[in-house]
């Protein structure tokens, strides 16, 4: 029995998300909002274990797609919902 390795599982990752055209950290934002409702970019990056930099690049990316929609809070500007669009619930299920 052959034991797999971090690399393994990674690399079988990849290969899995290149067939729906998203990056592997794309593919991670579209499932956590699919499974978890609208996050802020910082729980966002909490969760993927991304930085900040790296999280706001990945959501730049996805709202030109079309598939993420940054919504501003009315009470405090400073905090920033990710919502899944349609076509991202779509394109996630």
């Amino acid at each position: 029995m052959r034991v797999l390795a971090a690399g393994d599982i990674a690399q079988c990752h990849s290969r899995g998300t290149a067939a729906t055209g998203l990056t592997p950290t794309q593919f991670a934002v579209l499932e956590a909002l699919f499974h978890l409702g609208p996050l802020c970019q910082r729980d966002l990056g909490h969760k993927l274990l991304k930085s900040s930099g790296n999280v706001t690049l990945v959501l730049d990316n996805l709202e030109r797609e079309g598939l993420v929609q940054r919504q501003r809070s009315t009470s405090d500007r400073r905090y920033v919902a990710v919502h899944l669009t349609e076509a991202g619930r779509e394109r996630i299920a």
